[in-house]
C-alpha cells in the first residue's frame, strides 16, 4: 500500500500595511508557491520570519538556578585537576576528563534551552569583554605560582576563573531576562 504524500507545513502571517489587509500571506515550509507576490514581498515576508525566529529565541526559558554556579565550579575544578602537578597520576586526569565533559554537557543542555540556540547580546567588544574577565581573574591566579609553586598557581588560576565565569553567567543571565 503507498504511503500518502503530505504537504510541508504552511506557516501564515498577519498582514504588515494596510495594502495587505484583506488577506493572509501563506507560505509553504518548502519553497514559496508559484503564485507569490514580488520578489520585494517575498524579502519583506522573510524578513518578518526572521525577527519571529529572533523573538521566539530570545522569549526562551531562563537558565535553571544551578547553571551559574555549576558552570563555575566545573570549570575550577577541571583547571585545578588538570594543570597541577598532579596530572601524572590518572585518577587525577580522568577526574579532570571527567570535569570538562560535565562542564560542556551542563553549558549544551543549557544554552540549547526552549529548542533555541542564540548569540550572546551587545557588541562584539562587549562579549569579548566579557570572555575576557573570567580568562584575566584566570590569568592572575597563575602569580601565585611564584611564591606557591605550580599547586598553588593551579589551585589559584581556578578557584579565580571559576568564581569570575559564575559572576558573568550570572550577570548575563540577568541581562538576558531584563
Amino acid at each position: 500500500m503507498p504511503v500518502p504524500q503530505r504537504d510541508p507545513p504552511q506557516m501564515t502571517h498577519p498582514p504588515r500595511s494596510s495594502a495587505q489587509a484583506g488577506h493572509l500571506t501563506i507560505w509553504r515550509a518548502a519553497a514559496p508557491s508559484a503564485s507569490s507576490a514580488t520578489p520585494v514581498d517575498a524579502a519583506r515576508d522573510a524578513l518578518h520570519l526572521a525577527g519571529d525566529a529572533m523573538g521566539a529565541a530570545r522569549a526562551r526559558p531562563a537558565a535553571p538556578a544551578w547553571y551559574a554556579p555549576a558552570r563555575g565550579l566545573l570549570f575550577a575544578a577541571a583547571f585545578e585537576l588538570l594543570l597541577g602537578p598532579w596530572t601524572d597520576q590518572a585518577p587525577f586526569l580522568a577526574a579532570g576528563l571527567l570535569a570538562v565533559l560535565a562542564f560542556l554537557g551542563v553549558h549544551a543542555a543549557v544554552v540549547s534551552r526552549g529548542g533555541v540556540i542564540t548569540m550572546p547580546g551587545g557588541t562584539i567588544g562587549q562579549r569579548v569583554l566579557r570572555q575576557l574577565i573570567p580568562a584575566a581573574a584566570f590569568g592572575s591566579g597563575w602569580l601565585m605560582a611564584i611564591p606557591f609553586g605550580q599547586a598553588g598557581g593551579a589551585v589559584a588560576s581556578a578557584v579565580l576563573g571559576g568564581a569570575a565565569l559564575w559572576a558573568v553567567t550570572v550577570r548575563e543571565e540577568g541581562e538576558a531576562r531584563s
